[in-house]
């Protein structure tokens, strides 16, 4: 009878082990989304914008003390200088300077609304009409003439590398967040059985 008993327990924790495996997988699959961008991904715009956004499918996360919110915006594999902010679904991302004709890609990492890293990228290109460029005017050209011995832009690191500079706070708070749900659905299992 006790031999019984003790493996019944063990099938059960066996099985609890398992639907917390495949509850993790399940939840890796309910990751956040991009839903859409302005510039759309694959978009041709007349002028520099004054913003990029993205827009993903649930609220995304924002831990205090972290940059939950990682951008990389690139030309020809130079990073562009900006600042993002993000706020409910959406990442902003505003250019530091005018963006000058060309492609441009723009790569964020956010925090997923189930707390996991969610990276996903869009492409566009500025295609500013000569006549716009010929007749900015003489105070931009000559800042532009003035800056250009300044570097403006760095190497573009991967979106692999951007993640790197997360808090590893956020992965800490994660697993202990997995192994409390599990533990407390042994221990209520093991109070059930007796």
């Amino acid at each position: 009878m006790k031999l019984r008993k003790n493996l019944s327990r063990m099938i059960a924790g066996a099985a609890v082990a398992m639907l917390a495996a495949f509850g993790t997988v399940g939840a890796a699959n309910a990751h956040d989304y991009l839903t859409g961008s302005s510039p759309e991904n694959g978009a041709s715009v007349k002028s520099s914008p004054k913003d990029i956004t993205m827009t993903f499918s649930a609220e995304l996360q924002q831990l205090s003390g972290t940059d939950s919110t990682v951008v990389a915006l690139s030309q020809a594999g130079k990073k562009i200088p900006t600042t993002a902010s993000t706020k409910g679904t959406t990442v902003t991302v505003v250019p530091d300077a005018e963006l000058a004709s060309g492609e441009y890609t723009l790569a964020v990492r956010v925090i997923s609304s189930d707390g996991h890293p969610v990276e996903d990228s869009i492409s566009f290109t500025v295609d500013v009409p000569a006549s716009a460029a010929a007749s900015a005017p003489v105070s931009q050209t000559a800042a532009a003439s003035n800056s250009a011995d300044e570097p403006t832009v760095q190497p573009v690191q991967p979106v692999q590398d951007l993640g790197a500079g997360m808090n590893p706070v956020v992965w800490i708070i994660a697993g202990v967040v997995v192994l409390g749900g599990v533990i407390a659905v042994l221990v209520k299992f093991m109070r059930n059985t007796k």
